[in-house]
């Protein structure tokens, strides 16, 4: 049984993050500056959080996955742009899009990577499909 506090946890970053589309409906902003906007006040959030838990971040971890960490940071501001731009055409399209991803992920990793994917796992992205289209 999850605790309360994690459950209003959970409440309060979904109400947050499901406020975007409605933020950006009302704000004459550019998406990137909405997105170096949202990635500094999270960063400068998570910094809080660490001085006052007293945590540190480990920097040996870091400069060994430097260029990991640089290509995901970089892939996760892009996709939030796209997904900002998106929201001002349509918050219903730009979700929808937003939601295909994972599955253009599997189809590309199976053909680029050449991973393997079982009869489950193929049953599972055309499951997740049939759902974006229904």
């Amino acid at each position: 049984m999850k605790s309360s506090n994690a459950i209003l946890r959970y409440l309060i970053a979904v109400i947050i993050y499901g406020t975007i589309g409605f933020f950006l409906h009302y704000v004459n902003a550019r998406s990137e500056f909405v997105v170096l906007c949202r990635g500094a006040i999270g960063s400068l959030f998570i910094g809080l959080i660490m001085i006052v838990t007293k945590r540190t971040p480990d920097i040996k971890a870091i400069m060994k996955n430097i260029i990991p960490i640089t290509v995901s940071g970089i892939a996760l501001g892009l996709n939030w742009v796209f997904l900002f731009e998106g929201y001002r055409y349509g918050v219903a399209i730009a979700s929808l899009c937003n939601y295909i991803a994972p599955i253009v992920v599997v189809i590309i990793s199976s053909l680029f990577l050449k991973e393997r994917l079982t009869k489950a796992q193929t049953a599972c992205v055309v499951c997740a499909f049939i759902g974006i289209v229904s």
